[in-house]
């Protein structure tokens, strides 16, 4: 393969790879409005948002396994130098998980037919903010290249203490906000409309 062919097709592996973490923005921007626009919760757009977000995870992994392939080769030797791809795959990993969590755990006390979201609103606002809170961390570590001095334990270390924030701020603010707006959510045929 020519430098300038492979040179273009690593730029469009990237432009795909950025592109979906726009789109997963925007669709938990669409969740988070859901929630909290409305004097009543809107369970469909929730639904469909959140569904939204699970598939631009996906295409987030598609895409960044397909950069890490053209740049390392999946080689675990020059992935272990590099402790800001491996803060990513670790952050994106966690983020994956807390977003499977979200929809297994938290979706269904939303807007299931017997939606209850009695003493879990902290633990579910807690998973909304990890997750916009991981996003945001992602982007931070796709321009944190003039801090490579602080190794993976730092970038990892510092992502911890976003968390603990995030933490703090769900269980202050958003917590209580989830538990108001399901109590005033309308509900026919279990979904809000």
């Amino acid at each position: 393969m020519s430098n300038g062919l492979a040179e273009g097709l690593r730029v469009m592996f990237m432009f795909g790879h950025v592109m979906t973490m726009v789109y997963a923005g925007i669709t938990m921007t669409a969740c988070h409005h859901a929630i909290f626009r409305y004097e009543q919760m809107r369970s469909g757009l929730l639904l469909r948002s959140a569904q939204a977000t699970m598939m631009a995870i996906l295409a987030h992994w598609i895409s960044g396994l397909l950069v890490l392939a053209f740049d390392t080769g999946f080689s675990w030797q020059l992935i272990a130098r590099q402790p800001l791809l491996l803060s990513k795959i670790t952050v994106m990993g966690i983020l994956t998980l807390k977003t499977v969590v979200f929809y297994k755990f938290a979706l269904p006390r939303l807007v299931g037919i017997k939606r209850d979201v009695r003493g879990s609103q902290g633990p579910i606002a807690m998973l909304g903010v990890m997750s916009v809170s991981s996003w945001v961390y992602l982007v931070f570590l796709g321009v944190a290249k003039p801090l490579l001095g602080l190794g993976y334990g730092g970038f990892m270390a510092l992502y911890g203490g976003v968390m603990l924030l995030a933490a703090g701020f769900a269980w202050r603010v958003v917590g209580p906000r989830i538990r108001w707006a399901h109590q005033h959510a309308k509900t026919i045929i279990g979904y809000t409309m």
